[in-house]
């Protein structure tokens, strides 16, 4: 076709016109010698309606996609053109009917190309025929009048009870794009009425719920439907359905539905995900039985854990209620697994103006444990308070800022024997990763994190437990020799110190206890000594007893057979997450070329670190919070990697299957490649629904016989 490409176009289809008519039968080898004519004479930008009718009609999937593609080049000049895209988008394969609503998209009348997309929504969708038709869809309303929002074939459809359990999820999510109020809710009622698998229910409803939640609006709902699916969710433990039904009675003001809520809120058996949800959705109704149900969480006999819940869900609305609940939940004792609930409480109650205050006038340090103190002082410093009455009487509660008192070689024993026996590293994972004590900013694990301190990947495998308990108790006793630091005083008499980097007879690098390697020139140096670890004294202080054994457990996995083992695949472990997007950002209109100069040139203050956990994996709370409250917009990571050899790679992500890669301004398919000389690019992934990301894996990939060598970077 190339050497065809520079001949004379008359002549070309001639010849190619006398090569057709030597052709005999319809075998599949003649099909494909039709379709290699056909480009033939696109190259050459000459219509020829019957040997596209021809194509159209091919026995092979592939050929007839490949001709709807063609198609919608010569729409214009094709007489039939409508016709035939219609019966494309009508096609048994999805790949045809993809084609087919892609070319609609090109088309200048909007209702004749909705036409096309119509007819593409009587068979089965997958993602990639939602995603199509979705664009197309937006495209369309841009260049003509927006669609009606009258009941559409569709939502006809889904309320009839006429789509099956496989189909109602990217039914629904195609549905609700041009969905008015009324609409909504009847997709709701219909997915509640109907007969579909929990995880397939919950999904579609998520999907209503972010289209009401992004177009503002509010529907009714099947108030019976929605409880009888409620009670069944309660009864299975099914948390997703829970969440979902408890989210949209929230979102759409269903004041009926509050005593179940509250009845599932209380149920021990609800997962901990459903009882959050299910008191988020309680305290924004606003009757008065729902102020008595609130009420109810202070006045009755309650479980610490659910109180604390409810201060979690009610502090935005109501401070003084969830300080109450708060010092309630303390006076009858919080455990050592619902740290991480306090904490949670006591932060939401400090995010709102009068938080600070109030809960230094309800809580009476002098009366508190040391391991509640603890997790108080864990909740302002991670709130930036560090400072004040109440961060004193708590410090001197739990007994941090004075010295610490060195374990007898009995309490010792007993420790390692306890972290040996109970210790759980997958808790000690999740405190490792805490902010308040920065260990990731210090620490990385497979070359996600900081370099201030040796990489911890393989440290359990030649460390005993003591050795371990003690680089945590006493830092400064366990120095490895590449780490041994340097006190400097300089002649204008500033005090550096960190690790010795580099020395030669006219300067010192040191890297700070920041990571920032610090040059000093010999002459300046006044006075020079050895250091003591980077690594702050009394850190564990702000750790429980409970989950110091745990942290230990974990650091004793790391590297050793099994889950916390050092894998060997190149997932992308360390992103920088946008959390300053610039003014103006049309995500939708965003093209991949434009990635580079929209993001490149942003400050560091934009960016938040994002860290998987040792699997390689993004954890959900990673992503920045702002993201995964439902309607905010899209989030964007950004990686980064350096290709040492030339050849074409891949990206692979799982768990988000909306997700957009792009790369040296190009787009890499879910199934593509593309070709990278040697040099360092940063790999940007745009996420269209973080809300919906439980974990998130993004793996570099070579296709067979690529000679391509790359390196995933890390860092802080």
């Amino acid at each position: 076709r190339m050497e065809l490409r520079l001949r004379d176009t008359d002549q070309v289809a001639a010849a190619v016109n006398a090569w057709l008519a030597r052709q005999v039968g319809e075998s599949s080898d003649t099909e494909h010698r039709r379709l290699e004519a056909l480009w033939v004479m696109q190259q050459h930008d000459r219509v020829d309606t019957e040997l596209l009718r021809k194509v159209l009609d091919s026995r092979d999937h592939r050929a007839r996609a490949a001709a709807t593609r063609v198609l919608s080049y010569w729409r214009d000049r094709v007489y039939q053109a409508t016709p035939w895209l219609i019966a494309s988008a009508g096609d048994e394969a999805p790949r045809v009917r993809l084609e087919a609503v892609r070319a609609a998209s090109f088309y200048a009348d909007a209702d004749e190309g909705r036409r096309i997309v119509q007819a593409a929504l009587d068979k089965p969708l997958d993602e990639y025929l939602n995603y199509v038709i979705a664009e197309t869809n937006t495209t369309l309303d841009r260049r003509g009048t927006a669609r009606p929002a009258t009941d559409d074939r569709m939502v006809r459809q889904i309320a009839a009870g006429e789509v099956d359990d496989s189909q109602i999820v990217p039914q629904v999510r195609a549905a609700v794009a041009q969905a008015d109020a009324t609409q909504l809710g009847r997709l709701a009622d219909a997915i509640l009425r109907g007969e579909y698998s929990p995880a397939n229910r919950a999904t579609a409803l998520g999907e209503v719920l972010v289209a009401s939640q992004g177009k503002g609006l509010q529907a009714t709902v099947d108030v019976e439907a929605a409880v009888r699916r409620l009670e069944e969710a309660r009864k299975s433990g099914d948390a997703d359905s829970i969440v979902r039904i408890a989210q949209l009675a929230g979102e759409w003001d269903v004041k009926e539905m509050i005593f179940p809520l509250r009845d599932a809120a209380r149920d021990p058996a609800t997962p901990a995900a459903g009882v959050d949800a299910a008191l988020a959705a309680m305290v924004r109704f606003d009757a008065p039985s729902a102020s008595d149900t609130r009420g109810q969480f202070l006045r009755d006999d309650l479980p610490a854990e659910l109180r604390l819940r409810f201060a979690a869900a009610v502090a935005s609305s109501s401070p003084p209620q969830a300080v109450r609940a708060i010092a309630m939940a303390i006076e009858s004792g919080v455990g050592p697994r619902q740290g991480d609930v306090l904490v949670r409480a006591a932060r939401a109650v400090l995010a709102t103006q009068t938080g600070l205050p109030q809960l230094t006038q309800a809580l009476k340090p002098a009366t508190l444990d040391a391991d509640t103190a603890k997790l108080l002082l864990r909740s302002l410093f991670a709130a930036e308070v560090r400072t004040g009455p109440l961060v004193e009487s708590l410090s001197q509660t739990a007994g941090i800022g004075g010295p610490t008192e060195p374990l007898t070689a009995q309490q010792r024993q007993e420790l390692v024997r306890r972290i040996d026996s109970q210790g759980d590293p997958h808790r000690g994972q999740w405190i490792y990763r805490r902010q308040e004590l920065n260990c990731i900013q210090c620490h990385a694990v497979s070359g996600a994190g900081g370099n201030v301190g040796p990489d911890l990947s393989g440290i359990g495998v030649n460390s005993p437990t003591e050795y371990l308990l003690d680089s945590i108790l006493l830092p400064s006793s366990t120095i490895k020799e590449a780490y041994l630091t340097r006190q400097v005083l300089t002649g204008d008499g500033v005090v550096v110190r960190g690790v010795q980097i580099d020395r030669d007879d006219q300067r010192l690098i040191l890297r700070d206890e920041n990571g920032r390697e610090v040059v000093i020139p010999l002459d300046d140096i006044e006075q020079e000594s050895e250091g003591k670890s980077l690594m702050p004294e009394g850190l564990h202080q702000l750790l429980t007893q409970a989950e110091l054994v745990d942290l230990v457990a974990f650091l004793g996995a790391l590297g050793k057979p099994g889950e916390f083992a050092v894998h060997s695949r190149p997932t992308i472990n360390r992103w920088d997450a946008l959390v300053e997007v610039p003014s103006g950002i049309r995500w939708g209109e965003l093209t991949d070329p434009q990635f580079a100069g929209q993001f490149e040139s942003l400050p560091d203050a934009a960016w938040q670190g994002v860290y998987s956990l040792v699997d390689g994996s993004i954890p959900a709370d990673a992503i920045p919070a702002q993201f995964r409250e439902r309607s905010v917009g899209p989030a964007l990571l950004r990686g980064q990697i350096e290709v040492v050899v030339a050849g074409p790679i891949g990206v692979r992500v799982d768990g988000a299957s909306d997700a957009r890669v792009v790369i040296d301004g190009r787009r890499v398919e879910p199934d593509g490649a593309i070709e990278l000389k040697p040099g360092r690019y940063p790999v940007y992934l745009l996420i269209s629904d973080p809300a919906e990301v439980q974990s998130l894996t993004t793996e570099v990939t070579k296709p067979s016989g690529s000679p391509a060598q790359v390196t995933v970077l890390g860092g802080k």
